[in-house]
This record gives C-alpha cells, structure tokens and sequence, in this order.
C-alpha cells in the first residue's frame, strides 16, 4: 500500500521528470536490456511505442496514486497483453530494479531512500495490478500485435536509435 507521504513524494518526483521523460525511458530501456538482454527480443524494433506507453502509465499512476483502482482496468489489460508477448513473473521484478535505477540516475541527490522507499511501494502496486491481469484468460495470444511492452526489456535505446538512424 502507498501511503500519503509516499504519494506526495512521488508526485513532486514526477513533476521534476516530466520535462525529460524522453530521456528517462531511454535510460529505462538501457537498463532493463543491460539487466536481462533477452527481453529485448520481447520488444518491436521501435521503442517509441513503449517508450511512450511507459510515460503515460507511470504519469497516470502518479497522478492517480491516491486511487489506483481508476487505472486498474488498464493496468491489467496491459498485464494480460504482456503475458502474450512473453513477459514473465520474474521480469516484473527486473523492470521495478531498472525502474528505480533509472530514477536514481534522473534525480540524483533528490533520490533520497525515503523517496526510493515511495517509488518501491509505486510499483509494486502497479506490477500487483499488471500480474493480476497476466493471470487473466486471453481472447488468442497468437493473434496479439508484438509491442508495447511497458515493464519487459535491453542494449539500449541509444544504440538501436543510432542503428535506426545509420
């Protein structure tokens, strides 16, 4: 559970990321596939729509930290589509330690350990919610679109902007 303190923290957090949330998901991303490089195979060739699709759930979840149950029906689905790509239990736990490292990396000294403390319960309440919604039936995994995978992920952004580019 995120507390009031908690959610204030990572409101005032978010506030000071916003103006660089390009550079945050490509930090994000680069960790997450230094972290596990298999889960770059997970991913399309483009990461804007997951970059962007990360932005917008992490702005949605601060924004709404003090309700969570308002983005549950997404969190969930995205959980579901993630588990037909292939993202597994343990994923979610490489993703919230690329996460918080990415933070520490983005607001150095204002990453205290009580605002490291604050951004931890944020995720585990959101990757509650994505996991719930991986237990959850779907409709035909084979026919799911490849991308959009928010908490999978990699050798970075950088490089394959730079290959994308070359």
């Amino acid at each position: 559970m995120v507390t009031a303190a908690q959610q204030t923290l990572v409101q005032h957090s978010w506030d000071k990321l916003e103006p660089l949330v390009t550079h945050v998901a490509e930090l994000f991303y680069d960790r997450l596939f230094e972290l596990d490089p298999s889960l770059e195979e997970l991913l399309p060739p483009s990461l804007t729509k997951p970059s962007t699709q990360l932005v917008q759930v992490l702005g949605q979840a601060v924004a709404g930290a003090n309700d969570l149950s308002r983005i549950a029906p997404v969190l969930r689905e995205l959980g579901r589509r993630h588990r037909d790509y292939g993202v597994r239990v343990g994923h979610y736990v490489t993703a919230g330690d690329a996460l918080l490292w990415t933070l520490e990396q983005s607001l150095a000294e204002d990453f205290t350990p009580r605002m490291k403390e604050a951004w931890e319960a944020t995720y585990q309440a959101l990757s509650a919610l994505l996991l719930e919604g991986a237990k959850t039936r779907s409709a035909d995994p084979a026919s799911a679109p490849r991308g959009g995978v928010v908490a999978a992920a990699s050798p970075g952004v950088a490089t394959r902007a730079r290959q994308q580019a070359g």
